[in-house]
């Protein structure tokens, strides 16, 4: 029989801090739209934006105001472009 470690506990989100993230979630989209407007494939450009969102929302999961747009959507633009230069490399 294999074992198996335990589950990590759930994180619960706020309601207030879900509303004001999602407020912020097209701004969000828009910068990220616009940091990777360059990358030619349209899949790869739709994958580094979701990425950059979805990096944004761990961010704020784990702690971070969602009033800090630029520095959210900055460190997750800045992440995503470190993986696809590592990638292409």
């Amino acid at each position: 029989m294999t074992a198996y470690p335990p589950h990590p506990p759930a994180v619960v989100i706020p309601a207030e801090t879900r509303r004001s993230f999602l407020a912020l979630l097209p701004a969000i989209e828009a910068a990220a739209r616009a940091a990777f407007r360059g990358v030619r494939c349209p899949h790869d450009r739709d994958d580094a934006v979701a990425e950059v969102v979805a990096r944004a929302w761990e961010d704020v999961a784990t702690g971070a105001a969602p009033a800090e747009l630029t520095d959210l959507t900055s460190t997750a633009v800045a992440a995503v472009r470190d993986e696809l230069a590592a990638r292409a490399a």
